[in-house]
């Protein structure tokens, strides 16, 4: 062993090889704390490496101005791929949700105006009607039908089960609806919708890797990877449906577990535990046995045992998701809005009577973006 002197470089050589010969050997080079009192004493190389070393990071958007103007700082994953800030009243802007100046626009605006530029007014009224009169069309959004589930937003079907985006809804919360219409999948995943709760946020889902008549043969599947990324969260609510294998030729024999063998090659045992923590695996006497657990229920699981564990997988578990992340369609609704979400900017606006576009509701005053472009040419002085 060999303790350098400078700071460690990743991909660098190891620094001061003269001072170190490496006589012939292969080195490598891992990075410690250097304030660490086993510095002093070099024979001690395993506490050197168990205490660690420092890691810094670096994140796009400047979060505590977000936070100090009232915010949230989120990161959109999605079409945007960028820091937003999450305001109070719904908006999503790249920054802070402080205000900006009007004087301060208008005495910019000002600045550029040549005092004989007589005609701006004239021009500027002109735009204001053409602004109004080019209302946002409303497209169709009207709630649709898959098997017994309603579809609304953030929810949107997919038509012709190939679409990625809709202004009826979230880019997440696609369905594509198959079988005849009985079969509702989010965006046509592995992840089957069977039942939506819009006023708590969530759904409950199936995974077809677990939920088929094989499904237990299957159950050390990590069902937390198909929601990876997404703004799918395993809920709390669920219990944990455990599953016991390789076994070294033991058999549990505690009266909670059930023989789940069925048709698989290997036995199996299941045991109904506490509540779902996807990454708090449950404590529970396992022998000689490795486990897996998948959610369940908790509602179904509250009136079964472990020996109902094909009914369990086959009516699945609770989705929950951030309202924060579909904005605020319900006071949309109530302002006499329709929801909608730009998948190009990603973010929630509300589509009023008469086709204006708010950014969280129709109420209040209208909002007018006047955007004009002037070409002028000659001697203006």
């Amino acid at each position: 062993m060999y303790l350098g002197r400078r700071s460690y470089e990743p991909g660098a050589p190891l620094p001061g090889t003269t001072a170190a010969p490496t006589a012939g050997c292969q080195f490598s080079a891992v990075p410690v704390l250097p304030e660490s009192p086993e510095l002093k004493a070099l024979g001690d190389y395993e506490s050197l490496m168990r205490r660690g070393f420092l890691m810094q990071w670096t994140v796009p958007g400047d979060c505590a101005a977000c936070n100090a103007s009232g915010g949230q700082c989120r990161f959109d994953t999605g079409a945007m791929n960028a820091f937003r800030c999450y305001c109070p009243d719904g908006r999503r802007l790249p920054a802070t949700c402080a205000p900006a100046s009007v004087n301060s626009s208008i005495d910019q605006l000002a600045t550029l105006m040549h005092p004989t530029v007589l005609l701006l007014p004239l021009v500027a009224s002109l735009l204001l009607l053409l602004v109004l009169q080019d209302h946002v069309s409303a497209d169709d959004c009207e709630p649709a039908r898959c098997g017994n589930l309603t579809l609304r937003y953030p929810f949107w079907l997919s038509i012709n089960n190939n679409e990625t985006s809709s202004p009826c809804g979230h880019k997440a919360f696609g369905v594509w609806c198959s079988d005849g219409g009985s079969m509702a999948s989010l965006r046509g995943s592995s992840i089957h919708v069977l039942a939506i709760d819009y006023t708590n946020d969530s759904l409950v889902a199936s995974h077809n890797k677990v939920a088929g008549d094989d499904g237990v043969c299957q159950a050390n599947f990590n069902i937390s990877s198909s929601i990876a990324l997404s703004p799918f969260s395993l809920s709390s609510r669920n219990r944990a449906l455990c599953f016991l294998y390789n076994c070294n030729g033991t058999v549990p024999t505690l009266p909670d577990y059930a023989n789940a063998t069925s048709n698989c090659s290997t036995p199996i045992y299941a045991y109904l535990a506490g509540a779902y923590i996807w990454n708090t695996p449950p404590a529970i006497p396992t022998g000689g046995c490795e486990y897996a657990y998948v959610p369940v229920l908790g509602t179904e699981a509250a009136t079964m045992t472990a020996a109902n564990y094909s009914r369990l997988l086959k009516d699945g578990f609770v989705l929950d998701w951030d309202p924060i992340i579909v904005g605020d369609c319900p006071t949309c609704n109530s302002s006499g809005g329709q929801c909608r979400y730009d998948n190009t900017t990603g973010e929630f606006w509300c589509l009023c009577p008469g086709g204006r576009r708010a950014a969280s509701t129709c109420a209040g005053p209208m909002e007018i973006v006047l955007c004009a472009e002037l070409s002028l040419s000659g001697n203006l002085g």
